[in-house]
């Protein structure tokens, strides 16, 4: 009995260590997610939200699914595209917009969504005229790299 005992407390810590690990993780995720400059959104651009799944890394996900509370979230994936019409993307939408077409985790979102009419380049731009600070594709590059070293660390856990 003693050894089962044993092997349960080994695991609560096990776990407890884990826990910790992941929260200050997603702490350090939210503070290089702040360093994206913020958009003055019209809410017009809903049809850009999605498929997104390939470019959200898996701490990313953890902190949405932690946010909604559902571990078994997914975004839409590159299926969802259904073909192009009038030279745009056809697709789902993210299924995180609301019925008005706002992004119901708004707090959390990738960094992906947070580049979004940003970066001075004319595939993230907003054809909508959102204002907002710019910053270059190279300043882009280096969150997104920051990310991805704090994912990597994020997978050698799990």
């Amino acid at each position: 009995m003693k050894a089962g005992k044993d092997a349960r407390i080994f695991m609560d810590i096990l776990m407890s260590f884990h826990n910790k690990r992941k929260r200050q993780l997603l702490a350090v995720l939210k503070k290089i997610h702040d360093m994206a400059p913020s958009i003055l959104c019209k809410g017009k651009c809903q049809r850009a939200c999605g498929p997104i799944s390939e470019a959200v890394l898996p701490l990313e996900l953890e902190r949405v699914r932690t946010f909604l509370r559902d571990p078994t979230f997914k975004f839409a994936s590159a299926d969802s595209i259904k073909g192009v019409k009038d030279g745009k993307v056809d697709c789902d939408t993210c299924p995180l917009l609301s019925p008005t077409g706002a992004c119901s985790v708004h707090d959390v979102r990738p960094l992906i969504c947070r580049l979004w009419g940003v970066v001075d380049d004319p595939f993230m731009r907003c054809p909508y005229g959102c204002a907002g600070a710019l910053m270059s594709n190279a300043e882009a590059r280096h969150l997104w790299e920051l990310v991805s070293q704090l994912d990597q660390q994020y997978g050698a856990q799990q």
